[in-house]
């Protein structure tokens, strides 16, 4: 399937609305079930709302009553204060795309021209192909969006960019995948800090290492991320892109960390990030080549920990540290997302997670897991294991 430009894509990024905080009210879903709470915002797909004991929690549009729908489409505007200051900045962000420059003469890497790109302030949007330059706009403003939302949370994501932009590289098809796939493995088998990503030229979306003198010359990361236009992921009339801002979150993620260690709480950081912008988890989770199919909403990804926790299963970071995406489980990946989960529930633990990333990218070696228990602000892994379980078991974790 082509990918047709998707104008309400841009129209939800810079729009989402927001509503009054101040009246509390009951919400039905379409099953009957209640709570009490005053709305924080809506945007197209989710409406966030504040209970009594000061939890916010967000209901995907779908799943409201016609009344509560009705209410939303009156909703007034929010004062400044009723959003909490750490909720993300994807939808609140103000971007100024008249200030993205393009170049007519093509951006040369080296060898392979890209007459259609875009550069925006953190970005630089290449393409391969007949691609439209709105096309081009949609996927800045999801990436600037997406690395403010990110930067609310993490800061020192600023520090990793500096003044350098990340490559996002369009392929129109096969045949674009594979210009690029034989442009990278010349250019990384030349490379003493990159190495060949031979899914380049087949996957629908990856992400590949750049040589650091290439990356140097060019003001651009160590990383880059590469969507395929023809595959069948990318459903034309949805507002947005839950693999795109999942793949693109691990990319951004690894630049943040310096790429190294944390490829489960990577992959958990991924689902949080979808879950929170997209307002649901729709991102395939597969295992060893098999998708697995139990795990298909957020509600899924909250419901998975519990069920493990009352069975008698206990998360263990100091094994968990250690596994690979290869060898993980899904309880593993359902525990994953309960860390990072338990990490966002607190500010100050947030600003830990914020600070260990910073130490690995400046490199410093944290690849024990009783270091990393202990930057996060525990005394041991034993420690972090009962505070996380804890966190998953309660109420506030759904």
């Amino acid at each position: 399937m082509k990918f047709p430009f998707l104008p309400g894509f841009a129209v939800l990024a810079a729009a989402c609305l927001t509503a009054s905080a101040q009246e509390t009210r009951t919400w039905t879903d379409t099953k009957g079930r209640k709570i009490e709470g005053s709305l924080i915002k809506h945007d197209p797909t989710t409406a966030w709302v504040k209970r009594a004991d000061g939890r916010e929690i967000q209901i995907p549009k779908t799943t409201l009553s016609e009344a509560d729908l009705t209410y939303l489409k009156s909703a007034l505007p929010a004062s400044p204060a009723a959003t909490s200051a750490r909720t993300g900045n994807f939808a609140t962000v103000k971007l100024d795309p008249s200030k993205w420059t393009s170049k007519p003469e093509g951006v040369d890497f080296d060898g392979i021209v890209f007459q259609q790109n875009l550069a925006s302030e953190h970005f630089l949007i290449l393409a391969l192909g007949d691609v439209k330059p709105d096309l081009l706009a949609a996927y800045a403003n999801a990436a600037e969006r997406l690395w403010a939302d990110i930067a609310t949370d993490l800061p020192s994501l600023s520090e990793a960019f500096g003044t350098k932009k990340m490559p996002i590289i369009l392929f129109e098809d096969t045949k674009h995948a594979e210009i690029f796939g034989s442009w990278h493995d010349k250019h990384a088998e030349n490379s003493n800090t990159a190495s060949p990503n031979y899914k380049l030229k087949t996957a629908g979306v990856t992400s590949c290492k750049i040589d650091s003198e290439f990356a140097a010359k060019h003001g651009l990361t160590f990383k880059a991320q590469t969507f395929r236009l023809d595959t069948k992921d990318f459903q034309s009339n949805r507002p947005t892109w839950p693999t795109r801002i999942h793949f693109l979150t691990s990319t951004l993620f690894q630049v943040a960390s310096g790429d190294t260690y944390f490829r489960l709480i990577e992959m958990g950081f991924a689902y949080h990030r979808e879950k929170k912008i997209c307002g649901n988890i729709e991102t395939q989770i597969v295992v060893r080549g098999t998708t697995v199919e139990k795990i298909k909403s957020a509600r899924d990804w909250a419901a998975l920990p519990k069920r493990l926790l009352k069975s008698g299963s206990r998360p263990d970071f100091a094994s968990f540290y250690g596994i690979t995406t290869d060898e993980a489980q899904p309880r593993d990946l359902g525990f994953a997302y309960g860390l990072i989960s338990f990490i966002h529930a607190d500010a100050a633990r947030l600003e830990k997670f914020d600070e260990l990333l910073a130490r690995t990218r400046k490199g410093e070696n944290l690849s024990e897991a009783e270091a990393v228990a202990k930057v996060l602000g525990f005394e041991s892994c034993a420690a972090l294991d009962t505070a996380w379980a804890d966190f998953m078991a309660g109420s506030s974790f759904q």
